[in-house]
């Protein structure tokens, strides 16, 4: 069922004072199941297509330390959810740099690349002293 603009709504609602649904919607083309719920709605336009969820006050965080699929896991949101809160969030994300995950060699656990260079510089600088 397609979406009827307010100007086909008005119509009808002014012809229905006058004529009964089905005669309304014969003279408008549609079917009669479209004037009743135009009536329910109280002769307002439908609205169509899904609500848009809202970007997450917290996306900016996560979107730094979490991949792609992650963040999809995370938010419960499809692909293109995730994309357009990237898009949104395209002027307020800070700098990715130093915030990868990478594998620590002497550890052999996933960290923060920024915490594997706070560690080699603080032995840097205890070889120093």
């Amino acid at each position: 069922m397609r979406a009827l603009p307010q100007s086909l709504v008005s119509r009808a609602e002014l012809l229905s004072r006058s004529h009964d649904l089905q005669v309304v919607a014969a003279i408008l083309g549609l079917h009669p199941s479209q004037m009743t719920a135009m009536k329910k709605r109280g002769w307002k336009e439908a609205i169509s297509g899904r609500p848009v969820r809202e970007l997450p006050d917290d996306f900016i965080y996560f979107s730094n330390r979490l991949t792609f699929s992650e963040l999809g896991a995370h938010y419960q949101a499809g692909n293109s959810t995730i994309q357009r809160w990237f898009r949104e969030a395209r002027n307020t994300r800070p700098s990715r740099q130093g915030e990868a995950l990478r594998n620590d060699p002497e550890t052999g656990r996933r960290v923060w690349q920024s915490q594997m260079d706070a560690r080699k510089n603080q032995s840097l600088t205890e070889e120093l002293t």
